[in-house]
């Protein structure tokens, strides 16, 4: 009995001296935080809030979340939907300490919803309706403008009513948008058969924004809040008598067969995916198109030219008409296509070539072309532009490096057509003329350290950068330049035009999209017009050739702005 005795105590010493010898756990670290919708600052319930290493807890009613994690550095995201990609609101990186709580507020926006019905004049629901959500921007994400570019008016989403005559959307908040219910798209005859008095016709339904207008300038503008279900957007539209368009579609003024669509010329061209009919005339390019409505309509003809090796034909002639309908059939339209106007050019550096490390590219994309073109520096390309329409050209053009980095100070310092700028001016083709891309390589860059209000640097902070010579949205639009602080509350705009710019940092991310590689602006009229407002006040900051400007900014409010 003694022995087993002296065995138990000796056994417990053992234990004592090992568990003295293990580290203890520290104790986890509280991490919490209010979230609110930026543009009404009201706060969220239901929002995720989180990481896939402290996992995810939900906002109470007061829009409160807390966590509990282990000491450590973490980046706690707004989780919207299974996926955490293209989020709306930019992650943050916090440090968790150990038995003590860290406070973290967020101001995003979050998807929202729109819920209507579509009723004709007699408030029945129409059913098996489409129904388009639009809304409006500047292209040409990370490109140089020349030439002037036009506000774009793209498809957010399409919807078809249910028997009910409703409609749903999901859309991100802090946008405006409009809504357009519109007859579905129709692959038709070249010949309608519809009957040749209007009155034997079914009546149709003419396309109609929200709440009753005809077309997008008159119509009322949608803004969502986070998590809003925004209902009762009911849209009334109105019978009309069935017409019908007739024309014939030449190609050197000979009846050609073509590809062709049709499509209100309130919708279309802004809506290139929103046309009412479509299919391919005969080798006569006669064409019988009805089920249309009064009103002003665009007909697009397209002779596509097979390709020798049996890849996809490329287009050739392209020809735009357009057509007003009143009260009877409209007959007897010619509808000329022309040829694709071919701009040669070449892109050279100014001054002498530099040694490069790794081949750089020069990016031409013209949204009106039949693609965009990727030439050497220097080289020589070939631009085929779409004639006619009454829209005006542009050049976006953009630089790329095989690293994806550009190692040189260069920009793109100008392109000239037949010799003139075509920086804020026209850009006018015509076959034979010569564009002239030429590079500068005395870039200069300017690195920016944003501070709070305590005077500490502000990390994951948005920093824009804007030139002080831009004239418009649309310039605006290609010369912005926004990235977002690193730990150390700095961030580097590099290879800049030299000149003057305005330098913002701010927390409240305007509408946009976040991804791994940064924030990206939604470049929206209302977007560029706040960004301008902003640099009113502002210090200009010079950015000199092959030099790097530094300067200190603190956060800046965008709320209520």
């Amino acid at each position: 009995m003694a022995r087993i005795l002296l065995n138990v105590i000796f056994l417990l010493i053992v234990v004592t001296c090992v568990s003295a010898q293990l580290p203890s756990r520290p104790s986890p670290g509280i991490l919490t935080g209010l979230v609110v919708d930026t543009d009404t600052q009201k706060p969220l319930t239901g929002v995720h809030v989180g990481s896939m290493a402290t996992g995810f807890v939900t906002t109470d009613s007061n829009g409160r979340y807390t966590l509990q994690a282990p000491p450590g550095s973490y980046t706690i995201r707004i989780q919207e939907g299974a996926s955490l990609s293209g989020s709306l609101t930019m992650p943050k990186n916090v440090t968790v300490n150990n038995s003590a709580s860290t406070f973290l507020d967020f101001s995003v926006r979050i998807e929202a919803k729109l819920l209507g019905r579509i009723l004709d004049e007699n408030g029945d629901p129409i059913t098996g309706l489409r129904v388009v959500l639009i809304s409006r921007s500047y292209s040409g994400e990370g490109s140089t403008l020349f030439g002037k570019a036009g506000l774009v008016y793209q498809e957010r989403g399409q919807a078809v009513t249910n028997d009910l005559g409703q409609y749903t959307f999901t859309a991100p908040a802090g946008r405006d948008y409009w809504i357009l219910a519109m007859g579905s798209r129709r692959n038709e005859k070249a010949i309608s058969e519809a009957p040749a008095d209007p009155g034997a016709r079914a009546p149709v339904f003419a396309s109609t924004y929200y709440p009753s207008s005809d077309s997008i300038d008159n119509a009322m503008s949608v803004r969502l809040h986070s998590l809003e279900e925004r209902g009762g957007m009911d849209i009334r539209m109105r019978r009309a008598t069935s017409l019908c368009i007739e024309a014939t579609l030449l190609a050197q003024g000979l009846p050609s067969e073509f590809q062709y669509i049709i499509s209100d010329e309130t919708n279309g061209p802004i809506l290139q995916n929103s046309s009412l009919s479509t299919g391919q005339s005969g080798k006569d390019g006669n064409i019988r198109v009805c089920d249309l409505y009064k009103g002003k309509f665009l007909i697009v003809a397209v002779a596509p030219v097979p390709s020798p090796n049996n890849t996809r034909p490329s287009r050739e002639y392209i020809g735009v008409e357009s057509v007003t309908v009143s009260d009877i059939d409209v007959k007897g339209i010619r509808v000329t296509a022309l040829p694709l106007i071919k701009v040669s050019g070449e892109v050279v550096w100014e001054g002498m070539p530099p040694n490069l490390t790794q081949p750089i590219q020069l990016r031409i994309n013209v949204p009106r072309g039949t693609g965009g073109v990727l030439t050497t520096i220097p080289g020589s390309f070939l631009l085929a532009l779409e004639p006619t329409l009454s829209i005006p050209y542009e050049l976006n053009l953009a630089l790329v490096a095989a690293s994806g980095q550009l190692q040189k100070p260069i920009y793109i310092r100008d392109a000239l057509y037949d010799g003139s700028s075509l920086l804020r001016q026209e850009f006018a083709p015509s076959p034979g003329g010569q564009l002239r891309v030429i590079i500068g390589q005395d870039g200069g860059s300017v690195t920016v350290t944003v501070l709070g209000e305590n005077l500490s640097p502000r990390k994951d902070a948005l920093v824009l950068v804007v030139p002080s010579d831009v004239r418009s949205n649309a310039e605006l639009a290609h010369r912005l330049v926004s990235g977002t602080a690193d730990g150390d509350g700095r961030f580097t705009a590099k290879n800049l035009r030299p000149g003057d710019y305005y330098v913002i940092a701010t927390e409240d991310l305007p509408p946009g999209k976040s991804f791994s590689a940064g924030y990206r602006l939604d470049k929206s009229p209302e977007n560029l017009d706040l960004v301008l407002r902003l640099t009113s006040g502002v210090d200009r900051v010079r950015v000199a050739p092959l030099s790097d400007s530094q300067v200190t900014v603190k956060i800046k409010s965008l709320t209520n702005k």
